[in-house]
């Protein structure tokens, strides 16, 4: 090989080594990109629904949904059914829940209220720069995607006997999520919002726990909760790492 083949084919394998460095970071940067442009398309379909009166049913009563460019969205309905659902899982003790991480189908389709990709709403952890799309169900098509709400556990609506248990991974090389969990120190912010507004939390405690320990993760009577849970150790799926946050 000529000498100057051979810088030609040392430049190559330099730049081929310089892009696979920095692949994984322009893959994060498009992500976190993608992420926010998803709750920013959230705030503005929800700034855009306006609640009106579509006239009255056979009984005579007002039939008030909200509507956005997108079409119809039945928020009344969407939160009279999420209250209902957390009442009930309080008064039975979230009987069906056996596996921190086992749910994968929402027991509420959002589809039907106006929300065609299952997303509620988004999740923002400042201390640890991210803002995730929060969905309802943890499949793995929405986890790929964001945060979601582990079925069996609260709706993230808020109000006394409530914990709403999200999960993310831990990271990939295309997307950070909850990798720097660990991060996240007492008072730390986590704010989640829905269809009806903002609600900020705080962090109170950190815990590592058996992914069977659904003890951990119960609703506490008369708490406003939101937890942060994933795998752990980083890399592994041996534990999960628990966050707990009280409403402000």
């Amino acid at each position: 090989m000529s000498r100057r083949a051979a810088c030609i084919t040392a430049a190559i394998l330099a730049v081929g080594g310089i892009v696979l460095l920095l692949l994984p970071y322009a893959a994060q940067w498009m992500y976190a990109d993608e992420a926010n442009r998803a709750a920013r398309d959230f705030d503005i379909r929800m700034e855009r629904a306006d609640v009106f009166s579509m006239g009255q049913d056979a009984e005579g009563l007002s039939t008030n949904r909200n509507v956005s460019e997108e079409g119809f969205l039945d928020l009344d309905g969407l939160y009279a059914d999420m209250v209902a659902y957390n009442r009930r899982i309080a008064d039975d003790g979230q009987s069906g829940l056996v596996d921190a991480w086992s749910y994968q189908r929402s027991e509420i389709d959002l589809r039907a209220y106006g929300f065609p990709d299952q997303m509620i709403g988004y999740v923002e952890v400042p201390a640890i720069g991210q803002t995730l799309p929060l969905y309802l169900g943890a499949t793995s098509d929405q986890m790929s995607l964001g945060a979601v709400q582990l079925t069996q556990t609260s709706m993230p609506i808020g109000g006394a006997d409530t914990n709403c248990v999200i999960a993310a991974h831990r990271g990939a090389w295309s997307a950070a999520m909850f990798r720097d969990i660990e991060d996240l120190e007492p008072g730390d912010e986590v704010r989640v919002t829905n269809p009806w507004g903002t609600l900020t939390y705080r962090v109170r405690e950190t815990k590592v726990i058996a992914p069977n320990d659904i003890r951990q993760i119960l609703i506490r009577k008369g708490e406003d909760m939101v937890t942060l849970i994933t795998c752990h150790p980083y890399g592994s799926s041996e534990k999960r790492y628990v966050v707990y946050c009280d409403r402000t």
